[in-house]
């Protein structure tokens, strides 16, 4: 039997207990979301999960589901449609939840940052449909493949609701179809008003996912995986602005053209030129031969992602020196009168705007603003084609290639290894294929740079140009158990080629250079001691023209803090695990493949030293969190 509604019609109903109904619908709304935050919390170190702020956003969403099921039960409607129209809105409202937490757990695997809006608005259209394809993935295929799990889940919920339907029983035991409507209409009243009122003040602070989401350029955190320390950033910028007051306009130099080329996760053991066991770069290689280069070698990134890296390569700094206010490669050359030209493939603009890290410029192209494939090099050549023949006026110009990056656009023509498939998706990953795919990257990679020096010399922009090319961060393929970047200080995901070749279309006269060990902030600077130029005091690197000496190169990645230094003639890399407390030490002359931890026979007072030095650094630029492993290290 029903209860009548005290309206012109009743709501047929029958007796079941509303509390199994509730219990049933709270755990499928906040079961998987609180699953989410302890996975989210311990993945950025966080000293405990943004509960309050991510769950208070949950339970608005669950009000505002709540609300269309009040509506729901104004119609007279029959109990096995009403129970799938409800199952259908619970899986229309948190299937977009459940998404997002895939992408949010996505961007912290992949690059390691919670992913923006900007970002997801870039990629829901046809540059999603490009990165599908580049990754192997047929689009309708997968759009299949949800429409069945949506289908599947819409039926399994539909069939719960027919037999505990709290929100109908207890409509139809209370209120009229009139109440019923009022109430509906009053939780989406409260629901936009608290949203509004958190729109105004998101929490940033506690890290809250949809708050880093939806509101990422308030966010306090401007570095990949990193947050800087407010009061540390204030004095880093004070020093910076001392600093750009001190440096001189007016120098004596050689006002040479400059042609920086950063390749996106380009490892230096996988190209040609610096010895891999195939040739992926026979451009590079052949001006090695022909004695072009000064200097060829490999450094380290700061860390295993874009953003530091890129920070190191532009103004020379690691993620504990970050500043609002460096003072890049772009503006010393803008100082002294160059014209800077940046044409970047990849998004920098929706990628965390990015691009605001990279100085001021008289040009700049970026990917997102290409109309196709962000990802596709042939965005930066076609760039390039359109540019004016060269004034006279000394230039800069930066480009950023993604052919080596697992999501760059491949053209098929230099799929010169065999068997070769995408290894970025789990389950699809052959460790013959995936290095295939790889050197194939960066055979096209090579193509590609060949193509753009082509094109400036056609411009006359190489006259007498300065030309260094290396990457951001390198790449995992399946070393140690990993895959791509953003994770572990292991060798191939940090060690990046360094390539200088001092005047185009000369010859240098004294033997090569090799490099071994310098870092990604020793990039500026060695383009800056090229053209004679003093550095900027905020500058960390060194000109590696004038040898690497007995220096600590500092590296980050998420909950890891390490260096790698010369130590009694052998090169040490060391670091620390801020969530567990363990520590890793490699010979890396002995064990290049970091195959043996020696942190247990390093002299204890050594071993100390570098522990303390791991831990400091990590007060300045912490993973979210002191570490809570600091208590078992004593």
């Amino acid at each position: 039997m029903g209860w009548p509604m005290n309206g012109n019609a009743a709501i047929p109903t029958r007796r079941h207990s509303i509390l199994p109904g509730l219990i049933i619908e709270l755990a499928l709304a906040f079961v998987p979301s609180l699953a989410f935050l302890s996975w989210y919390a311990w993945k950025l170190l966080l000293p405990s999960p943004p509960w309050v702020a991510h769950l208070y956003l949950i339970g608005l969403a669950f009000l505002a589901f709540l609300s269309c099921r009040l509506m729901v039960c104004t119609f007279p409607l029959p109990n096995k449609l009403r129970s799938l129209l409800n199952s259908s809105l619970f899986v229309a409202l948190w299937s977009l939840i459940w998404v997002y937490y895939a992408l949010v757990a996505t961007g912290l695997n992949m690059w390691g940052r919670v992913v923006s809006l900007d970002l997801v608005q870039r990629y829901s259209g046809t540059q999603l449909i490009a990165l599908l394809d580049t990754l192997g993935v047929s689009p309708i295929l997968l759009l299949v493949i949800f429409g069945l799990i949506v289908v599947g889940m819409v039926l399994a919920l539909s069939r719960i609701w027919r037999r505990w339907d709290w929100v109908h029983e207890l409509v139809g035991r209370h209120l009229s179809r009139v109440s019923t409507a009022a109430l509906s209409i009053m939780l989406i009243a409260i629901v936009f008003a608290r949203l509004m009122t958190f729109s105004a003040e998101p929490e940033l602070d506690s890290f809250e996912p949809f708050s880093l989401t939806f509101f990422s350029q308030q966010a306090v955190m401007p570095m990949q995986g990193f947050k800087a320390d407010p009061l540390v950033t204030r004095q880093l910028n004070i020093e910076a602005e001392q600093a750009r007051l001190e440096y001189p306009e007016s120098q004596i130099f050689e006002s040479r053209n400059v042609v920086l080329i950063v390749v996106d996760g380009l490892r230096a053991d996988r190209m040609g030129v610096l010895g891999a066991d195939r040739e992926t770069t026979p451009f590079l290689s052949a001006l090695r031969n022909e004695g072009k280069f000064s200097m060829a070698g490999s450094v380290y990134s700061s860390c295993a992602e874009s953003v530091c890296g890129l920070l190191a390569i532009n103004a020379s700094i690691y993620p504990h020196h970050f500043s609002d206010r460096l003072i890049t490669l772009s503006e010393v050359l803008m100082i002294m009168g160059y014209e800077v030209h940046h044409y970047l493939s990849g998004d920098h603009t929706n990628f965390y705007n990015v691009s605001r890290f990279y100085g001021p410029h008289d040009i700049a192209f970026d990917g997102h603003s290409a109309g196709r494939d962000a990802n596709d090099d042939r965005v930066v050549l076609e760039r390039l084609s359109s540019l004016e023949q060269w004034s006279g006026s000394p230039t800069m110009i930066k480009m950023h290639l993604m052919s080596a990056h697992n999501i760059g656009r491949r053209w098929g023509q230099t799929d010169e290894f065999a068997p070769a498939a995408n290894y970025t998706l789990p389950g699809l990953r052959d460790f013959e294929s995936a290095l295939n795919y790889y050197d194939n990257g960066v055979l096209q990679t090579d193509r590609v740079i060949q193509e753009a020096l082509q094109i400036l010399e056609q411009k006359g922009y190489l006259k007498d140009a300065v030309v260094v090319i290396t990457g951001d961060h390198g790449e995992l393929l399946g070393e140690h158990g990993a895959w791509g970047h953003a994770k572990t200080l292991y060798e191939p995901v940090i060690r990046v080629p360094f390539l200088l070749l001092p005047r185009w279309g000369q010859s240098v006269s004294r033997p090569l250079i090799r490099v071994d060990f310098g870092g990604l902030v020793d990039v500026a600077p060695s383009i800056a001691h090229e053209l004679g130029l003093r550095l900027p005091a905020t500058w960390r690197g060194l000109p590696l023209q004038q040898g690497s000496g007995s220096r600590v190169i500092h590296l980050r990645q998420g909950h890891l803090i390490g260096r790698v230094s010369r130590l009694q003639g052998a090169l040490w890399k060391y670091w620390l695990d801020l969530r567990s407390g363990e520590e890793a030490a490699f010979n890396l002359l002995h064990d290049p493949n970091e195959t043996t931890n020696l942190v247990e026979s390093l002299p204890p007072a050594l071993r100390l030293e570098w522990r303390r030095a791991s831990y400091s650094l990590s007060g300045l630029v912490h993973a979210q969190e002191e570490p809570q492993a600091a208590s078992s290290v004593h």
